[in-house]
């Protein structure tokens, strides 16, 4: 693969770089965003402009491609970029505290009880316990 081209100025908390067009009135556009529409024309409405390189100030037209929301979500998945337990925005608990609970539930101990000494939701420790969250790999 052709190198990275990194936009210069300055960037969004997530690391993409921003342009502005227009002038005093003009848009703001999300740096790659706008070199696709320059080099391949308008984004279709509900695609997203994604990166095969992962580095999000590239504008490295080759590095580009569209993509549904759907496979946005897929594709950030598949690097390890989702922010998913502890890594979650607000996340109480951590990878530990996911192992003693479940020690704590497989020696009879209420949820109740847990839920208390953890200050989250007894719901999310039931959903520990079942696997809906926190699931074992």
């Amino acid at each position: 693969m052709t190198p990275c081209i990194e936009a210069p100025g300055c960037r969004t908390k997530k690391g993409y770089a921003r342009k502005w067009t227009g002038g005093k009135h003009g848009k703001q556009w999300k740096a790659h965003r706008l070199a696709w529409t320059l080099a391949r024309g308008p984004i279709p409405p509900g695609m997203h402009v994604l990166h095969r390189c992962d580095n999000p100030p590239c504008i490295n037209v080759e590095h580009l491609f569209l993509g549904t929301n759907r496979e946005n979500i897929a594709d950030r998945v598949n690097k390890g970029r989702s922010a998913s337990r502890e890594r979650a925005p607000g996340a109480k608990l951590k990878e530990a505290d996911i192992t003693t609970i479940r020690y704590r539930l497989s020696n009879g101990e209420s949820g109740r009880s847990i839920a208390r000494d953890y200050r989250v939701d007894q719901s999310t420790i039931s959903d520990i316990n079942t696997g809906t969250t926190w699931k074992v790999d």
